[in-house]
């Protein structure tokens, strides 16, 4: 009997054994050769390809250094960068996809666009290894996006017309009498306009909304016109990306933003490697590049708000962001809060 329980023991102890023998541990060294072995095949074959074409939403401004940074590391791939809004560059994906023509290797623009996309089968799915320094939200778990930079909602004033002790604290300060018709607003700015609604609840957003309208907020044609007029004194008041904020205050426009205790309103603007990409290994050492800390870093200093962790950017700590994700960018919500706010601020 006990030598059947010794042999019992012994065949346990070696059955262990093996499964460690069988099962070894993988040292976070041996994981970044593996690493190392990946990024080498994906640079061989991108020298067989030579070329990359990137449909962008990013101005020239900021596309260029970091085009010109990526050729630098990679001098074997000539960049074509391709600028347009994010709907643009999607509406054209698609209208050449129909023709049998595939052109765009990469693609940027907000999130709605990179849905549409997905939708029509014409994204690809690639896992960066930068993957691993962006919060959850910032990617798509199936690996056909991540966010390369945010756009936040703030609402912004003019230092010159706004005294200090009169500086909106929170959105229902907007609603104070000295501020009607002194509130400048994108007449398309459905975005802000759902976010906000989001982040307060629905039928409380609504409410709040209905009030604002009540102050006969100055209507302009685009963000960017809007966000002018404010710097020149036009209003005091008015929504405003923070990075267009950032960028009048660099230059010395009289421009600064309210901190409010309120999520605030963000939009991420993603990349995607298109499905037939003609030059899909150039197009992942490019993934890889925008996500790299680097290319964050020179976002910053263009007055973006970089979406890595880890990379310090001029939106103050501890803010509040409410992401405009997936569920918000549908079409069945996108189409009903452009009805809701046609109806609460263009009634004639």
């Amino acid at each position: 009997m006990e030598n059947q329980y010794k042999q019992r023991v012994a065949v346990c102890i070696a059955s262990i054994a093996l499964s460690i023998t069988f099962h070894p541990i993988t040292s976070p060294s041996v994981r970044a050769a593996e690493a190392d072995k990946v990024v080498a095949a994906l640079i061989e074959e991108a020298k067989k390809e030579g070329r990359l074409m990137v449909y962008g939403a990013s101005s020239l401004t900021e596309a260029v250094p970091i085009v010109r940074k990526f050729e630098q590391k990679y001098p074997f791939i000539k960049v074509d960068y391709q600028q347009a809004l994010g709907e643009t560059n999607a509406n054209r994906i698609m209208t050449e996809a129909k023709a049998g023509r595939y052109q765009a290797d990469v693609f940027t623009g907000k999130l709605r666009a990179a849905l549409v996309l997905k939708g029509q089968g014409l994204l690809a799915r690639y896992k960066s290894p930068e993957s691993k320094f962006f919060r959850e939200g910032f990617l798509d778990p199936e690996g056909y996006r991540a966010a390369i930079y945010l756009s936040i909602f703030v609402i912004a004033y003019n230092t010159k017309l706004v005294n200090p002790q009169d500086v909106p604290k929170k959105y229902e300060d907007l609603l104070d009498p000295k501020w009607k018709g002194q509130i400048g607003l994108n007449q398309y700015e459905y975005d802000w306009f759902t976010g906000v609604l989001e982040a307060m609840g629905r039928a409380k957003g609504i409410a709040y909304m209905e009030k604002l309208s009540e102050q006969r907020p100055v209507l302009r044609d685009s963000a960017s016109l809007s966000a002018q007029l404010l710097a020149a004194g036009e209003f005091p008041l008015g929504t405003m990306y923070v990075h267009s904020a950032a960028r009048m205050r660099i230059k010395g426009a009289p421009v600064d933003w309210a901190r409010f205790d309120f999520p605030a309103p963000t939009n991420l603007t993603s990349m995607s490697i298109l499905a037939k990409a003609p030059h899909p290994n150039a197009a992942k050492l490019f993934y890889d590049h925008f996500l790299s800390r680097d290319v964050q870093e020179m976002l910053t200093t263009m007055g973006r708000i970089p979406s890595r962790s880890g990379v310090r950017s001029d939106l103050p700590e501890g803010t509040k962001l409410f992401l405009i994700t997936e569920r918000f960018a549908t079409d069945e919500v996108v189409e009903r809060n452009m009805k809701e706010f046609d109806r609460i601020f263009k009634k004639g």
